[in-house]
């Protein structure tokens, strides 16, 4: 799954390669190319595949390139194996790349959007866990 975003920033500077790294390694990424027009970096891993609800602990590559002097393309490239991918999870990447460009132009943290997305993905992951158990494919009781 890729989930990407073009963003206008006033100019390509040390300042502004310092906001990405340190917005991204928030969120645990680690960095792999910090240098030049592109950061690139991962997160995740195979057993954060196979066992987590965190959208954080999946395998993903972050590129983020310098594509003119006042605009960048970030770049969320999610391997969902071992995953069944719900619309709340696509809304957690959509909502994270919406604070990092709200982060990165004006400081602001979504606190409000994220606390508001927190209470109602975890209801519906409730749901999605109570109809998987209650509907899922079962074999009947022997008589």
């Amino acid at each position: 799954m890729r989930v990407s975003r073009s963003i206008v920033i006033s100019e390509w500077n040390d300042a502004i390669r310092r906001k990405i790294v340190d917005f991204w390694q928030e969120r645990r990424v680690v960095f792999t190319v910090s240098e030049g027009r592109t950061l690139e970096g991962k997160r995740g891993s195979l057993l954060g595949n196979m066992t987590s609800f965190d959208m954080t602990r999946l395998i993903t590559t972050l590129t983020v390139s310098r594509t003119s002097p006042a605009e960048i393309v970030c770049r969320l490239d999610i391997d969902t194996t071992f995953q069944s991918i719900t619309t709340w999870n696509e809304a957690y990447w959509q909502l994270e790349m919406d604070t990092f460009e709200s982060w990165l132009l004006y400081g602001e943290d979504k606190k409000a959007e994220w606390e508001a997305y927190y209470k109602t993905a975890r209801a519906g992951d409730i749901r999605w866990l109570l109809s998987f158990g209650l509907f899922g494919n079962r074999t009947p009781p022997e008589r």
